[in-house]
C-alpha cells in the first residue's frame, strides 16, 4: 500500500497572516492564482470562458436581485480562519460602511458562497466546501 506524501513527510501549514505577508514581500506575486486553505497554498485552476461567463452572469443576476440588502463579492477572498482565506467565485455578504477597505469579509459575515465549476468540482465540492461548512457557510 503507498502511503500519501502528508503520511510519510511532516509538512508546515502557513496561518492567514503569514500568507499577507508573503503577497507583501513579493514571496507572492499579487497576480498570482493562488489561494489559502486549511493552512496550504493552493493554485486555483484556469477559468475558461463558459466559468467566466456564468460567473458574470450570476453576479449580474444577484447585484440585481440584492441591491441594498447584501454585497455581492466576485472572486476575492473570505477569511474562514487562521488557516483558510478561499477565493470563492461569488459570496453574499453583509454590507459592510467601509467597503470591506480593512479586511476581507469573515464567515460570520457571509450568508451565501457560490463556487462555479467545470473542471475543479470534485475540490470544490469536496475541499472547498467541507471548509466552508466548518465556518459555518452555506454552500
Amino acid at each position: 500500500m503507498m502511503q500519501s506524501l502528508e503520511t510519510v513527510f511532516n509538512h508546515r501549514l502557513w496561518t492567514v497572516e503569514e500568507y499577507h505577508r508573503m503577497a507583501q514581500t513579493g514571496i507572492l506575486d499579487e497576480d498570482e492564482p493562488v489561494e489559502l486553505l486549511e493552512g496550504r497554498i493552493i493554485y486555483m485552476s484556469a477559468k475558461g470562458t463558459a466559468h467566466s461567463s456564468a460567473v458574470a452572469r450570476t453576479y449580474k443576476l444577484l447585484q440585481k436581485c440584492l441591491d441594498g440588502y447584501a454585497w455581492i463579492i466576485c472572486q476575492d477572498p473570505i477569511t474562514l480562519n487562521q488557516r483558510s482565506e478561499p477565493e470563492s467565485d461569488i459570496a453574499v455578504v453583509k454590507i459592510d460602511p467601509l467597503d470591506y477597505a480593512d479586511h476581507h469579509p469573515t464567515s460570520k459575515e457571509v450568508y451565501l458562497i457560490i463556487e462555479v465549476a467545470d473542471s475543479s468540482v470534485k475540490f470544490d465540492r469536496d475541499t472547498k466546501g467541507k471548509a466552508y461548512a466548518q465556518a459555518g457557510i452555506r454552500f
